[in-house]
């Protein structure tokens, strides 16, 4: 079952399907202005390699650092296919991409991106990736203190995209902090195109909702359960 990957983090974009190891097809460009629009890629992307978007097992996107736009158009994306096929979304550190590039027989190396004004963007640079994506720096220095800012954060990160606020990130960060039941990224995605209200999100993602539960929450309310009909039959643990 193919992968959609997604990479427009910098001025050197790319979308691929793969399989296993196998790259099926490809498709890469420098960013312009007048850029064809990246859901028209992939979906000839797709067309090509002779699959349909109902064929994916999984999404994958680079979630930085780079460029604020590119990230957030190619997360953007890769959230609303991973929810829509209800397929897992893979979140990868775009520095990581571009050092893997490198020649496998060579020194070790490294990845810098250039981050303009005369400064890079150097791998591990997850705080400045937060302040890009509107977290502020109490939420930030909440992460620190919740050791959150490893492996996990391009998924809040990707929260913070959809257009929710810290009060809900860091509401899974706590959860994820303290290993309780937590929402997934894809999940409050689903839930907030679903129609619930950011203030029932932030509720259930307070109440440790598991994440198991979050189709039969999009499922109740599609079947015309109010927010306060979900909030009172999910009373979480």
């Amino acid at each position: 079952m193919p992968i959609l990957v997604i990479d427009t983090s910098g001025s050197r974009q790319a979308v691929v399907l793969l399989d296993g190891d196998a790259v099926i097809a490809g498709d890469e460009w420098t960013r312009k202005r007048d850029d064809m629009p990246l859901l028209t890629r992939v979906e000839a992307l797709i067309s090509r390699a002779g699959w349909s978007a109902a064929d994916l097992s999984a999404v994958a996107a680079a979630r930085g650092p780079g460029s604020f736009t590119g990230i957030r158009l190619g997360l953007g994306l890769a959230l609303g296919v991973a929810s829509g096929r209800g397929v897992a979304l893979f979140l990868l550190e775009s520095l990581r991409v571009l050092a893997a590039q490198a020649p496998r027989d060579g020194p070790a190396a490294g990845a810098l991106r250039d981050a303009g004004r005369g400064e890079v963007f150097a791998s591990g640079d997850v705080v400045a990736g937060l302040v890009r994506v509107g977290m502020s720096e109490p939420s930030v220095l909440e992460l620190a203190r919740l050791n959150q800012l490893g492996l996990g954060v391009g998924e809040l990160q990707a929260i913070r995209l959809t257009g929710l606020s810290d009060s809900v990130v860091l509401e899974v960060a706590r959860h994820r902090a303290a290993g309780k039941p937590e929402l997934s990224g894809v999940s409050l995605a689903s839930m907030k195109n679903a129609g619930l209200r950011e203030s029932t999100l932030l509720e259930l993602a307070r109440r440790g909702i598991p994440d198991s539960q979050a189709a039969a929450i999009i499922a109740f309310r599609r079947h015309g359960a109010s927010d306060a009909d979900i909030l009172r039959r999910y009373a979480g643990s």
